[in-house]
Formats: structure tokens, sequence, C-alpha cells
């Protein structure tokens, strides 16, 4: 994923998770992509759903840090992950 291009990564994520509801990878990516946009509601659902699907994944927890964090600075377009 081009982080640089978030706007057309986003169908992307969503074809992908419509084709595979379980693929924890797309929603923690899907998180990521919606935070840059300032999508902050939107992210937040998705980084839960990702640690819904894999609660003991670590991976999981860091982009519902990443758009908490976000949300509470209100940096959610800074990229940072």
């Amino acid at each position: 994923m081009d982080l640089n291009l978030p706007q057309e990564a986003l169908p992307l994520l969503q074809s992908s998770i419509a084709r595979a509801p379980s693929a924890v990878a797309c929603y923690c990516n899907l998180a990521t992509v919606l935070k840059i946009l300032r999508r902050f509601d939107e992210a937040l659902a998705a980084a839960r759903r990702a640690v819904e699907l894999a609660p003991n994944e670590p991976a999981t927890h860091l982009p519902l840090a990443s758009v908490l964090l976000a949300i509470e600075t209100g940096r959610g377009g800074a990229g940072r992950m």
C-alpha cells in the first residue's frame, strides 16, 4: 500500500474486505488509510474490528492505538504509524 495515495487505496481495501471479511491485515491497513483521511469514526471501527478478529495478535493493537492517539491529539492526517 502506498501511503501517499490513501484515496486510491481505500476502495481496494474495501473490496478486499468484502471478499475476505476476516482478513485482519486489511482491517489494520483500512484503519491507517481512514486515519490519514481524517475519517476517525470509520478508522476506529476498522481498528476495533481487527482487534476483534485477532485479539491475541499484538500487531492488531497498533492501528487501534494510533487511531485513538490521532483522535486525542487531532493529528490524524500526519500519516505516522
